[in-house]
């Protein structure tokens, strides 16, 4: 047992817990009362003790220890402040030096917990103490302040930084501080630029007239600072935005059964392959011009991407989107790039459409995060390498010597794509098909419920669709991740991995205080009852603890390890104990267990699973939550309809297909999907067909 990491030796007492007592093998951790000493000897030696305990465990899976020790280090100066402060100026000045010590570390150890509102406290904290000390922390510091969408404050503090590295001749860490410096400078500027450039976009480009939004520009957190927001009331099903793709691909799976150009199902419709890239087209691509065009110059390029070793087909494709992102690039610099030179479809059915250039693709859309570390920019490095070699052996230096003479766009295309990469799904199944890029999407900032949804429509767009109704002047989110029915930390997790951004939408500020429970007596558990007490490893406790009003102490990894572990292996006694009815965890664990049953063939209770799942969903969000995330209920219907012809349950087979087909042409006008709604006919009304017979 002492071998395991501290949460797995934790998960596994939790499950062996009897189902009337699940706290039998867990013991509660008490507070250690922290002693008042009467000397600042005393102070001084208690902190190095909780300093040294702390560096133990630092860079290691007990990163958690190093932040209580290191806290409760502070909490022992914090406590003896008055004392101190009567020392003499060299012992106060001393102490307080150690302060600042102890919470630069602090700073470090909670970001890489992607704690960012705690890193600017500590960040700041260690400042206070001792302003020509603490290099690290400030530069953590920063780096919260962005996140947190405060890049005025971060630049004065990386300012800051290099006028301390100057007057104590710290040399050695200017390289690091100078570039997060210029690349803070770089995105001050990138944000100043961004915005007029989209004012004039949106003044130039008269399809935005279409569309019922305006983007406001207040200057003030994430995103630039700006928002789009509804230029008068929305009403729900609205089209708010219809974006064409700046590149887009399929992914490898996917390229013998879908049309490379539109996305479509080739069973519907003709095709034609390349016979020397052998990706398909349907009849409408095969036959337009300017696709036919642009496939000359892919062909070769694509039909050859790099292979790299262990990498799964997802990464081909990632790469094959980079060489299309710096194709349209090189078109744009030859001036062929306009709406006009675009494929005949798409202006086909006469529906407005945004259209986006090199200059949106590099100013519209989200930045990469501005603290990339040197691992990555090794692979980024090494990446532009990869492409470039490619397309100068396939297309020859001739071929290059524009993207040649922009020599950083290999670069800033890559960098630019991971929180840009839009997968794509089917319509009708919701797979995964492939991804895509789509510059003016980012003018849509990310919220974790939103009232927007997206969609890929006929012709490989992103349509964006109100769903629910919208008033003048609120703001339009979009939901930018797939992990949007996770736990809080997942979520925020995901979004400043993707984005750079500390979550701080309606639902995550909400969800703060409406996940957990005192396994004692029920009561909600948020951030204003976390507690950082001495840890005691004798007995797993990480210093982390959950209090409620009642002065019941709950271990917070507990709640960590159930969000790491949840899963059909864990009791629902366990669950109901530690977690809030509505809490967003409830969707994994039914969700999990119900794929547990139907793995063993157990159809009726994954059937009971999968009611709880929509039972979940309706009574956290809404009784019309299958509009406000459809995406979601497309799985939840074909999944019901998959049980119930596995029960030979025919009725209630054709009542899902009916209301399935009433699902998809509610949220996606099925109807005006050609290849979505043929895909459809052949497959859920030929199955309707065949019950009705057998039931008359």
């Amino acid at each position: 047992m002492n071998d395991l990491p501290y949460v797995e030796r934790l998960m596994k007492r939790l499950i062996e817990s009897p189902d009337n007592d699940t706290c039998t093998l867990i013991e509660t951790p008490r507070e250690i009362a922290q002693p008042f000493y009467q000397t600042s000897k005393e102070v001084l030696d208690r902190m190095l003790q909780l300093q040294k305990l702390g560096q133990r465990v630092d860079n290691t899976d007990k990163i958690i220890f190093a932040i209580s020790y290191y806290t409760m280090a502070l909490q022992c100066y914090d406590q003896h402040l008055s004392m101190l402060r009567q020392q003499p100026s060299a012992t106060f000045k001393n102490i307080t030096w150690l302060a600042a010590c102890i919470a630069e570390p602090l700073a470090e150890a909670l970001s890489k917990q992607n704690r960012s509102p705690e890193v600017v406290a500590a960040g700041q904290l260690a400042n206070n103490f001792d302003p020509t000390v603490p290099l690290l922390a400030l530069f953590n510091l920063a780096n919260g302040l962005v996140q947190l969408g405060d890049e005025k404050q971060a630049i004065q503090k990386i300012k800051y930084a290099h006028s301390v590295i100057k007057e104590t001749q710290q040399v050695h860490k200017l390289p690091h501080f100078n570039l997060m410096y210029t690349r803070l400078m770089m995105c001050e500027e990138y944000d100043r630029r961004t915005n007029v450039l989209i004012k004039s976009k949106i003044a130039n480009d008269k399809t935005f007239e279409q569309f019922p939004i305006k983007m406001v520009f207040d200057g003030v957190g994430p995103w630039c600072g700006r928002k789009m927001v509804a230029s008068k009331d929305i009403s729900k099903g609205t089209v708010i935005l219809r974006v064409a793709p700046y590149a887009s691909t399929l992914y490898d799976s996917m390229k013998d059964s879908l049309c490379s150009v539109c996305f479509q199902d080739l069973k519907y419709c003709k095709s034609q392959a390349c016979p020397e890239c052998k990706l398909k087209f349907c009849e409408m691509c095969h036959t337009d011009n300017v696709i036919k065009q642009e496939h000359v110059v892919t062909c070769k390029l694509l039909s050859s991407v790099p292979i790299k070793n262990g990498a799964d087909n997802k990464w081909t494709a990632n790469t094959r989107l980079a060489i299309l992102c710096l194709l349209r690039a090189k078109q744009n610099m030859e001036g062929k790039a306009n709406k006009q030179n675009t494929p005949s479809t798409w202006r086909k059915d006469g529906l407005p459409f945004i259209y986006d250039t090199m200059e949106d693709m590099h100013n519209v859309t989200f930045k990469e995060e501005a603290n990339s570390n040197n691992e990555e920019e090794a692979e980024s490095i090494r990446m532009v390498k990869t492409i470039k070699d490619h397309m100068l052996r396939v297309k020859g230096a001739k071929f290059m010597n524009l993207l040649n003479n922009i020599p950083e766009i290999y670069i800033t295309v890559l960098k630019r794509l991971p929180p840009n990469t839009q997968v794509l799904n089917d319509v009708v199944t919701d797979i995964g098909v492939g991804i895509g890029v789509f510059p003016s999407a980012a003018l849509i900032n990310h919220a974790c419920l939103a009232n927007t949804y997206s969609y890929m429509d006929n012709y490989g767009m992103l349509v964006y669709r109100s769903n629910q109704d919208i008033k003048a002047g609120d703001e339009i989110t979009n939901i930018g991740i797939t992990e949007t029915l996770n736990s809080l930390e997942t979520r925020r997790g995901t979004v400043l991995q993707k984005f750079n951004v500390y979550c701080q939408c309606k639902r995550c500020i909400a969800t703060d205080s409406t996940e957990n429970q005192c396994p004692k007596c029920g009561q909600a558990l948020g951030k204003d009852n976390l507690r950082t007490w001495e840890p005691q490893p004798s007995i797993d406790f990480d210093g982390q603890v959950y209090v409620c009003n009642k002065g019941h102490a709950t271990m917070a990894s507990i709640y960590k390890t159930l969000v790491n572990e949840c899963s059909h292996s864990i009791p629902l006694s366990i669950m109901a104990r530690y977690y809030q009815p509505n809490s967003d965890i409830w969707y994994r664990y039914h969700l999990k267990c119900a794929l547990n049953h139907m793995e063993l063939k157990e159809n009726d209770k994954a059937l009971e699973k999968y009611k709880l799942v929509r039972q979940h969903l309706e009574t956290v969000y809404s009784p019309n939550v299958k509009d406000l995330m459809p995406m979601v209920f497309i799985g939840i219907y074909t999944t019901f309809l998959s049980m119930a012809l596995k029960e030979d349950n025919n009725q209630n087979a054709i009542d899902i297909i009916d209301q399935l087909h009433q699902h998809l042409e509610d949220n996606f006008h099925l109807s005006t999907h050609y290849y979505g709604q043929k895909k459809f006919e052949s497959t859920m009304l030929s199955i309707k067909q065949t019950l009705s017979s057998i039931i008359h």
